[in-house]
């Protein structure tokens, strides 16, 4: 793909793609509404291009800040690695421990295979 063509003549290996949630769902959970809300088939589509654009050239792909509906059916089909954790934030140690403790939603268990 042209698109990718600026990104292999760098020599990147490595494709991080971040706010992924923003394009699909166009929702923060904090912010509420930061987009619009767009057709799964779209973000399939998406994912899919990126991730045949990465396999051709050679390049890694990384999702960041998916939504993970459905145990991370979509982003699993096309990530070589998805993030499924918050940001550090300030780098404060509450984020990790004591502020979603026991909260489901927020340890999720997803098996890459």
């Amino acid at each position: 793909m042209k698109e990718f063509q600026g990104i292999k003549d760098v020599r990147s290996s490595y494709l991080r793609v971040d706010f992924l949630s923003w394009f699909e769902t166009g929702q923060d959970r904090n912010w509420g509404r930061v987009g619009v809300a767009r057709p799964q088939a779209d973000y399939v589509t998406t994912l899919r291009w990126m991730c045949e654009a990465c396999d051709a050239n050679g390049m890694f792909l990384s999702l960041v800040m998916p939504t993970l509906a459905s145990e991370a059916a979509i982003e699993k089909q096309f990530g070589h690695s998805i993030r499924i954790n918050e940001d550090t934030d300030y780098g404060e140690w509450w984020k990790f421990s004591a502020k979603n403790s026991g909260n489901e939603s927020f340890s999720r268990k997803i098996v890459i295979e």
